[in-house]
């Protein structure tokens, strides 16, 4: 067994070292020489060092490596600045705060925050954000929705974020208003009205009035913030429905899929009345109309018989 033997410096004492990042040291010295460790008060990584200091009595004492004397056993401290780095932030349908961006935003060994604000329409999850640290992906970030702040724990180098918030999509459904089925389609939000309301659907025997919205028609300068039901409006076709008795007409409006009243028959000397046609065809007027009618009365002369009575003669 080899046993290292030392023997004690007359005067000599131990200087403990505490860097900035807690990393403490100690350096042989000897009382009234001063202290050279060049490599030892290198400041570590993400600080820079500006000068030294003792606590002597609770007050600061200067002390200079190389200059000042060591006068016992002392602990130095540095008067250290923590490093400052570039933020650079990238976003779709968000913002970031713009005093939390730019050049020394960030500090070495601290947690970096800045406010997201998601623009109208858009959402923004953790998903969609990408954080780098002097181009490494491997850094630990938390987003909160709710509150829209963005942190980036332990920051050791310039930050870079990129975040891509996702635009809302709502469902429109075109009821035809027909007993026919609807149609829905997806949009994004602030999507013009006046593009989802080009489509001029037909029915027979109606008049298209326009898409409605909440009852009323749809305003062209909106646009979607939301699920909507827009809603056809039809009026219904009109149509002419003229009598005609040998010259003498009347007419009347109905409306598609109505039925005509008949009118009372007309009489006319020496001819029985058969009935109203229309295309050589008795009409039925249980028919709902469907298209403007001419209806004429027919007629039928009436036959008679004649009987000669001789009164006796042959």
């Amino acid at each position: 067994t080899i046993t290292a033997q030392y023997t004690a410096t007359e005067g000599a004492v131990t200087v403990t070292i505490v860097h900035a990042d807690g990393t403490v040291i100690t350096l042989p010295a000897t009382l009234g020489q001063v202290l050279r460790a060049d490599d030892e008060i290198a400041s570590p990584d993400g600080y820079d060092y500006n000068d030294w200091y003792y606590y002597s009595n609770g007050e600061k004492v200067p002390f200079v490596f190389g200059e000042t004397p060591v006068n016992g056993v002392i602990t130095l401290y540095p008067n250290a600045t923590a490093k400052k780095y570039d933020v650079a932030f990238t976003g779709t349908g968000v913002n970031a705060a713009s005093d939390a961006v730019g050049e020394g935003k960030a500090t070495f060994g601290q947690n970096y925050t800045v406010k997201l604000t998601v623009t109208e329409g858009y959402i923004l999850s953790a998903e969609n954000i990408v954080v780098t640290m002097d181009g490494t992906q491997s850094v630990r970030f938390e987003y909160n929705p709710a509150t829209g702040m963005l942190t980036v724990y332990n920051v050791t180098g310039g930050i870079t974020i990129t975040a891509t918030a996702e635009q809302l999509e709502y469902t429109v459904t075109f009821n035809y208003n027909d007993g026919s089925d609807s149609r829905t389609q997806k949009v994004a939000y602030g999507t013009a009205y006046s593009t989802l309301v080009t489509e001029q659907p037909a029915r027979e025997g109606y008049r298209f009035r326009g898409w409605y919205l909440n009852g009323a028609p749809v305003a062209e300068d909106g646009s979607v913030t939301g699920d909507i039901t827009l809603v056809a409006q039809w009026e219904r076709e009109s149509y002419s429905v003229v009598f005609d008795n040998d010259g003498m007409k009347t007419e009347y409006t109905y409306l598609y899929g109505d039925t005509v009243t008949k009118p009372a028959d007309p009489v006319k000397e020496g001819h029985t009345f058969l009935g109203w046609y229309w295309n050589d065809k008795e009409f039925n007027f249980e028919t709902p109309v469907s298209d403007d009618l001419d209806l004429t009365a027919r007629w039928q002369k009436n036959t008679y018989t004649v009987t000669f009575n001789a009164n006796g003669g042959s």
